[in-house]
């Protein structure tokens, strides 16, 4: 029975992970920023808006602010990573609190997640991510701790479940640990503290690594774990279970300290709302462990689901070949994702 629930679990994790070309949370981000100069006869703002590298994008979005407001220059860059980022500066006759901000899309909304974070003086900050459909936002007169928590926890929450690479990791994990459910514990737990350490240090500053690099190495972590799997399987005589299979939680927490620098990457476009800066940390991490709870029930079920559905699965030969063909695959994607994200680099 636990051969068979891992040959599911392998399954659940390739369905769950197989889009290939979307292998991180690409949201669109506009940051609004009140500038020095700022009086109040007249207030300064600078707009950010950084375009993802989507194909459903047809015409560079922008960020509409109120009528009373009067552009004094845009620059539009492409970056490193192949999206844009256009820089505006406006010179508006009141205040943005309370007003509307509109994401005007040149026609219909392509689908994207877009994150908005204001900066109106040192105590007012306030951010929303808004879903797909959702166009438009109202600037709070003042932040709300409850809305902030609200927000950054559906951030982190949106993150995971779309961060394919983070969920093939965790679904390697489930696979090399099903059957000791002392271990799966212990390396979920590993994997949680190390990730959420790592995210706190990068917010407040104390540690920064290159962002590809990051995402690179993370891709690479899976690599590792799907090959592991491979040799696992076919083990023959005197095998000696490697370091992920003997210390599954080690494992779990080096790397997880490297995919916390993953997480930590939406936050740094995002930012944090100065006044509920902790709340805001904490409310993405518990986003991310949602999620993350939410995906490995969703896998165990799917795999006790073609346990009962599919009796071919009961042979060893089909329980072997699944999991030699899912983990090939899961590898093959991560490796994609490694020469990408390494070419980006450089």
């Amino acid at each position: 029975m636990t051969r068979l629930i891992r040959i599911g679990l392998l399954f659940g994790t390739c369905l769950l992970g197989s889009p290939l070309l979307a292998d991180e949370f690409q949201p669109l981000t506009v940051r609004i920023t009140q500038t020095a100069g700022s009086t109040d006869n007249g207030y300064l703002y600078s707009v950010e808006t950084r375009i993802p590298n989507d194909q459903r994008i047809a015409v560079a979005p922008r960020a509409q602010i109120a009528e009373f407001c009067q552009s004094i220059s845009e620059q539009i860059t492409q970056l490193p990573d192949r999206s844009f980022r256009r820089a505006e500066a406006y010179r508006c006759d009141q205040s943005l609190q309370g007003t509307t901000v509109q994401l005007d899309f040149g026609g219909r909304n392509p689908g994207l997640t877009s994150l908005i974070a204001v900066e109106l003086g040192p105590q007012h900050r306030a951010s929303i991510a808004l879903p797909p459909l959702q166009a438009s936002w109202q600037i709070p007169d003042q932040p709300n701790t409850t809305e902030v928590a609200t927000q950054y926890a559906g951030l982190g929450f949106k993150h995971l479940l779309t961060g394919y690479d983070h969920l093939l990791f965790v679904g390697c994990l489930l696979f090399i640990c099903l059957g000791r459910w002392k271990h799966l514990i212990l390396t979920i737990t590993s994997f949680t503290v190390a990730h959420s350490l790592s995210l706190a240090l990068n917010a407040f500053g104390l540690v920064y690594l290159h962002v590809r690099a990051v995402e690179a190495i993370i891709a690479l972590s899976i690599v590792y774990l799907a090959s592991d799997i491979v040799r696992h399987t076919l083990a023959r005589g005197n095998y000696q279970p490697s370091l992920s299979y003997r210390y599954p939680a080690t494992v779990a927490g080096g790397f997880g300290l490297l995919h916390g620098l993953g997480f930590a990457n939406i936050l740094n476009e995002f930012g944090l709302p100065q006044a509920d800066r902790l709340v805001a940390l904490f409310s993405f991490n518990v986003g991310i462990e949602i999620g993350q709870l939410v995906f490995i029930g969703a896998v165990i079920g799917l795999g006790w689901m073609l346990m009962r559905a599919i009796s071919w699965l009961n042979t060893p030969q089909a329980q072997r070949s699944t999991a030699l063909v899912t983990s090939y695959l899961i590898g093959s994607i991560a490796m994609f994702w490694t020469v990408e994200r390494i070419a980006n680099t450089i």
